[in-house]
């Protein structure tokens, strides 16, 4: 198992893939990662294997973009490898739906995406009940809004998803590419938030995604 060697493209050992990308969302936005899909994990120590054998001195996040999230053994993999000496500089990220329906009760850079939330003309009570509906989530660092209906681009609605979801850290509006009047119109109503938001052009095409 730690015979994992990163390639240029990527390396699986037992059901876990990684490669070097960039992180997509928030903060962290454009800062290089070694991102991680793990469809299984047999060992609790083959996470900690797999990033020390893959990690490279210009990279200190660790971008899990799929992984059995609530799994026992999984959890236990994650924790070995977040107390391990070496690999203590090491921030792990996770974007996840808020909707998602298994979670790991681990404190992590956690990125919730309220898109879904988002994507037609909402209210406030809506968003205010579709959060009250949520089994669970963890402490999440910060929100990303992927293209939302600019309806729901106000101050009122965005608001209160830091009030229900207190997250952090800021939120942040994905613009549609090259779509300047939308721009303009979302970073307007940001100026009149209470809670932190900034606005940034989506770049990824949605198959990409």
């Amino acid at each position: 198992m730690t015979g994992c060697v990163f390639a240029d493209s990527s390396s699986t050992v037992i059901g876990v893939e990684v490669s070097i990308d960039r992180f997509p969302f928030g903060e962290m936005e454009g800062a290089p990662a070694l991102a991680l899909q793990a469809g299984s994990v047999g060992d609790a120590d083959l996470l900690t294997a797999v990033v020390e054998s893959n990690i490279r001195p210009g990279v200190s996040i660790l971008w899990i973009r799929e992984a059995p999230w609530g799994e026992p053994l999984w959890d236990q993999s994650l924790h070995r490898m977040l107390s391990h000496p070496k690999l203590s500089h090491v921030t792990v990220a996770a974007v996840r739906s808020i909707a998602a329906d298994r979670w790991s009760n681990i404190r992590i850079h956690w990125v919730g995406d309220v898109s879904s939330l988002l994507a037609s003309k909402t209210t406030s009570a809506n968003v205010v009940e579709a959060i009250g509906q949520l089994h669970y989530f963890p402490p999440l660092r910060e929100l990303i809004a992927i293209r939302p209906d600019l309806a729901n681009v106000r101050p009122a609605l965005l608001d209160e998803l830091q009030q229900g979801l207190d997250y952090e850290g800021a939120g942040y509006v994905y613009a549609p590419p090259g779509d300047t009047p939308y721009m303009e119109t979302a970073l307007h109503a940001l100026t009149r938030c209470v809670s932190p938001w900034a606005l940034r052009f989506d770049r990824e095409k949605r198959d990409e995604r």
